[in-house]
């Protein structure tokens, strides 16, 4: 049993390898000297501005029978 153990890990992590190397195909490999500023890899998501501004564009309004709302 401990035989089929062993062998099962290792047809799994021969899996996980295939999957990760077609995932990462047509990624390019980014390489960061010290001081390099990281900053154009993601955006900023807590940045100033966008829809927290303005709570009338972030908010949908229910509208009432008559249609007011």
């Amino acid at each position: 049993m401990k035989r089929l153990y062993d062998q099962v890990k290792v047809q799994i992590a021969k899996k996980n390898d295939n999957y990760a190397k077609q995932a990462n195909k047509k990624r390019k490999e980014v390489v960061l000297e010290p001081g390099d500023d990281p900053g154009h890899l993601r955006a900023n998501v807590f940045q100033e501005g966008g829809n927290d501004e303005n709570p009338e564009t972030s908010q949908i309004q229910a509208k009432g029978p008559s249609g007011e709302g």
